[in-house]
């Protein structure tokens, strides 16, 4: 089944009722709302996406907007935004989500601003942002200023919150280790006043799914039981208003999967550097400073200069590590793992001695071993062990270093 021309017969479903579809007309609201948020006397509750910003925290940001507008429990006065956790020139590195929206008529850079676009610190200085932090939930190092201003918390990953800001004065928070925040972003809206009818939403959050479950695969282990139903929920909606058959159904969400994880894949045009960025997030661990890249490629794609080239870009850091989870040529996953120090270069060393020892990692020289001046690379033989499983256990281990 040809996923994107199926996206397409779907759309023009709502042709007809396309002005009255709740969720565009939102999304509407927010190119003006972006544009004057800023200047407008009215609070602004900023839905914080993490600092990969990857389709999850996209899309999760921009429907948690949606669906707290539409919210009883918001007060009227309050414009609800959602921002994506970098600057503006690293959108275009974001191809798997601005392929998603396009396909879907809807211009990101429209519907959604970016931390260089929005001036967050001025609206704390002037005592009118609220923040809830979507897909993670404590603030990046750099933006622990805005601690103070956060109301709310919708996530996936190992629940830091309650030890380091503290629950009290939260409306909510929502930690579930679920494989994708879209799924508990979904049952959010579920709950909120919120119209779910529309094909767009519900391609957004389908979408999105598949893509942080590996199309549910069982052998990857991200999939929850929530997660499967979210994805049974959301096709049944679209299988009803098609006329699919179960079989063609599991074809439109296999074909749907193939499309994003290509237009992810599609890095033409990017610098190895450019690369590293398009899927990075950046922590305080113990005193040092910890960058931690994720990629579709194995690790000989990466020279060390390619890494150094991001370390420029990025420093201070203390350590780099560059995750990469791809399929050999034989068709079998692998996950691979670097550790790079720049200015300690025994550092990388004694964190591999240290991770070495882990039962839960499962660590071994490549099969053509490599090791550069400052870096080490690995593979990982335990395949379920993506980077929001392996932060708690690297953020235990440098504490202790």
């Amino acid at each position: 089944m040809d996923a994107v021309g199926t996206v397409r017969e779907l759309l023009k479903l709502e042709e007809h009722r396309l002005e009255n579809d709740p969720f565009v007309a939102h999304l509407e609201a927010m190119r003006k709302l972006l544009a004057s948020a800023s200047q407008s006397p009215r609070a602004v509750r900023v839905m914080m996406g993490n600092q990969a910003a990857d389709l999850d925290s996209i899309v999760s940001s921009t429907v948690h907007a949606y669906a707290e507008q539409s919210s009883n429990s918001v007060r009227a006065d309050v414009q609800c935004v959602p921002v994506m956790n970098v600057s503006a020139a690293e959108v275009r590195l974001r191809t798997e989500a601005t392929f998603l929206f396009s396909l879907l008529g809807l211009d990101l850079a429209s519907v959604t601003s970016t931390i260089d676009q929005f001036d967050l610190a001025g609206l704390k200085a002037q005592d009118r942002m609220e923040l809830v932090l979507v897909d993670h939930n404590v603030c990046a190092p750099q933006q622990s200023d805005f601690e103070a201003c956060v109301v709310g918390v919708i996530d996936h990953h190992v629940d830091e919150c309650s030890a380091a800001m503290g629950v009290d004065g939260l409306e909510y928070l929502i930690v579930e280790p679920v494989g994708s925040c879209a799924t508990l972003v979904y049952e959010r809206l579920l709950q909120s006043q919120a119209a779910v009818s529309s094909i767009r939403l519900q391609l957004l959050i389908l979408a999105t799914i598949l893509l942080d479950t590996a199309n549910m695969d069982p052998s990857v282990g991200r999939a929850t039981t929530k997660d499967s139903h979210v994805v049974d929920m959301l096709s049944h909606q679209l299988a009803s208003k098609m006329g699919w058959s179960q079989v063609e159904t599991a074809q439109f969400k296999d074909g749907l999967f193939a499309q994003v994880v290509r237009a992810k894949n599609n890095k033409s045009g990017l610098s190895r550097a450019e690369l590293l960025m398009s899927d990075y997030k950046q922590y305080v661990m113990g005193s040092r400073s910890v960058g931690i890249c994720s990629v579709l490629e194995p690790l000989t794609c990466f020279s060390e200069k390619d890494v150094l080239d991001f370390y420029n870009l990025k420093a201070p850091l203390d350590l780099v590590l560059v995750m990469a989870s791809f399929k050999d040529t034989g068709g079998a996953f692998r996950r691979q793992l670097a550790l790079f120090s720049f200015e300690d270069k025994e550092l990388a060393r004694i964190l591999h001695a240290n991770l070495a020892q882990s039962e839960h990692l499962i660590l071994a020289p490549l099969e053509t071993p490599m090791e550069t001046e400052h870096g080490i690379y690995l593979e990982q033989r335990n395949l379920k062990l993506s980077r929001k499983i392996l932060q708690p256990i690297l953020q235990r281990v440098l504490e202790t270093m």
